[in-house]
């Protein structure tokens, strides 16, 4: 059986090197920026509106915002791994899920500071007054919230694991 050093060559990787934590921003710059366009889009098209002249609907709305979010925790994902050079698994899932970690940080941050309006509907569960709402709607908020950070989560970790692959990174533009 042999050692995690004799494995790596006989050099003593400390597992903190493992991590690029300037690739793990870059990520989060990436998802932030399209999660802010696609949410300004979702706005211009009459998504986040039920009394928009397009009357796409509430449902037909959130699901159209939810996968433009999916996309940008995608991409924060990939950006992480491909610049990070990542090409294990593991190591690509711990990058996803940093990424995804550190923009609901920036999202909290965002929100308590009062510009959480700017960011849509994603945003909102967050930023309604509680007083408001019911205790049902309460529930069905938080429950709506779990699973949408649950979804990011994924997203994220999907789009390290999605730059991890060989065919994905000879077809880029931009390989190395």
């Amino acid at each position: 059986m042999t050692s995690e050093s004799e494995r790596l060559g006989g050099a003593d990787v400390a597992r903190s090197d493992l991590i690029s934590w300037s690739s793990i921003v870059a990520g989060v710059v990436a998802a932030f920026g399209l999660f802010v366009l696609f949410g300004a889009l979702s706005v211009a098209a009459g998504l986040e509106s039920v009394d928009s002249p397009y009357k796409y609907g509430e449902v037909v709305g959130s699901v159209i915002a939810g996968l433009l979010g999916v996309v940008a925790f995608v991409a924060g994902g990939f950006v992480a791994v491909w610049t990070a050079h990542v090409d294990e698994p593991d190591s690509a899932i711990m990058h996803g899920f940093l990424v995804w970690g550190l923009f609901v940080v920036l999202l909290v941050v965002v929100i308590s500071l009062g510009a959480g309006a700017a960011l849509g509907s994603a945003a909102g569960v967050l930023s309604t007054s509680v007083e408001e709402l019911t205790p049902d709607e309460i529930q069905n908020a938080g429950w709506g919230t779990v699973f949408a950070l649950a979804i990011a989560m994924a997203s994220a970790i999907l789009g390290g694991l999605l730059a991890t692959r060989d065919e994905v990174r000879r077809r880029m533009p931009f390989a190395r």
